[in-house]
């Protein structure tokens, strides 16, 4: 049954990746999507410690984006909401999605120019710069609560960058 439960949230999420990088290229964003730790080429950097769900870039805009994407089943009784929470910020015997955030983004944040001229974007006249975000489908409890990272809605992704670099 839990096999079976994890194919189920994969395809989920997979599926949001998908949306998430079309609704950034319709925005006019170069995307290079689910880079896995083995292929650090593909970004221009020398390792990954682990898959990154989406990279994107526009124009000169300074900011690169790593976005880790998040489906989470929706959640509204209180253990539940707590066990969501602890996956977002709790290290347990897994790390959690902040602390695997944080890693991809120690990982790409000194390439940042490396990065941006894989995507093959111009040049900027500002400094490159890696920024890291959640993206989930709806709101979520974690986005409440504070953090080291900001999150964002499918709906609300484009207006959120476009905000971010002026």
């Amino acid at each position: 049954m839990a096999d079976a439960l994890e194919v189920v949230r994969d395809r989920k999420n997979r599926a949001l990746e998908t949306e998430v990088a079309q609704t950034l290229r319709a925005a006019g964003y170069v995307v290079v999507e689910r880079i896995r730790e083995q292929d650090p080429q593909r970004l221009g950097v020398p390792s990954l410690q682990t898959e990154i769900d989406v990279v994107a870039g526009r124009g000169a805009d300074s900011a690169i984006w790593l976005i880790e994407v998040k489906d989470p089943a929706d959640v509204h009784v209180t253990p539940e909401i707590r066990r969501h929470l602890d996956g977002f910020y709790v290290d347990r015997r897994k790390p959690c999605y902040a602390t695997q955030l944080q890693r991809k983004l120690d990982d790409l944040a000194p390439y940042a120019d490396k990065v941006a001229a894989t995507l093959g974007l111009p040049t900027s006249a500002q400094p490159r710069v890696v920024k890291a975000i959640f993206v989930t489908r709806a709101p979520v409890p974690a986005g409440f609560v504070g953090g080291p990272f900001q999150f964002h809605t499918l709906r609300d992704l484009v207006a959120a960058l476009d905000g971010a670099n002026p």
